[in-house]
């Protein structure tokens, strides 16, 4: 996820993988207002590799079974200051057991204007 702020209607971009829905992008564009869902991926389950590359205002998000072939989830565009947050989340989905997560080859690094 990467998010303006830590406020609770903060304009941001995120990709996820959920047991119940496979994997998504979720988007919120403007500060408060409501959040995007799109599914991407039904029939994909975990383990799976996500990954969100940003261009000044435009996000895409990507997906990977194996972590080395990677197809576009979804992009957006969303006007966010240039030092934003970069995390993780995990959920129940809905009242349903937690999950165990695990994170490899976690990166950030900023790009000049020509990458």
């Amino acid at each position: 996820m990467l998010r303006e702020n830590f406020s609770a209607g903060s304009k941001f971009f995120a990709a996820a993988c959920t047991r119940g829905h496979g994997i998504q992008n979720f988007v919120r564009i403007e500060d408060s207002a409501a959040v995007a869902a799109q599914q991407n991926c039904s029939d994909c389950k975990p383990p799976s590799w996500l990954k969100i590359v940003r261009h000044g205002n435009h996000f895409t998000s990507f997906k990977s079974m194996d972590g080395r072939i990677w197809l576009e989830i979804s992009e957006a565009e969303v006007s966010m200051k240039k030092n934003a947050w970069a995390g993780v989340f995990t959920t129940g989905g809905g009242g349903k057991p937690g999950a165990d997560v695990s994170f490899a080859h976690v990166a950030a690094r900023e790009t000049a204007a020509s990458d």
